[in-house]
């Protein structure tokens, strides 16, 4: 199964429904589905999500801490996750992708 460690190994997420889409690009039958595996569990999950090429950030937070979830980004690009739960914290690197770009 395919999932992306955090650089401090302390989270992985398994992304569900790849490839990860935009919402602008996303069918109508498609979540972006993550799950979200910590070595301690702590809630709420914290993200601050940064988008590498333009540096938009956005802010989600999960109340129910690591876990199943679905996290939309605004575009299609790479986003670095800063994550934080409970006294923890990793990070980690997603790629969204748009409609004309395949994983």
């Amino acid at each position: 199964m395919s999932h992306l460690v955090g650089t401090g190994r302390a989270i992985v997420a398994v992304p569900f429904g790849w490839p990860l889409r935009d919402p602008v690009n996303q069918p109508s039958d498609h979540a972006n589905k993550i799950l979200w595996i910590a070595r301690t569990h702590a809630a709420p999950l914290s993200i601050i999500a940064t988008e590498q090429a333009t540096g938009e950030t956005v802010t989600k937070e999960l109340p129910e801490g690591p876990g199943p979830s679905i996290v939309d980004m605004p575009r299609a690009g790479c986003w670095r996750f800063a994550l934080h739960w409970g006294d923890q914290r990793d990070e980690i690197f997603i790629r969204y992708y748009g409609k004309s770009t395949s994983p």
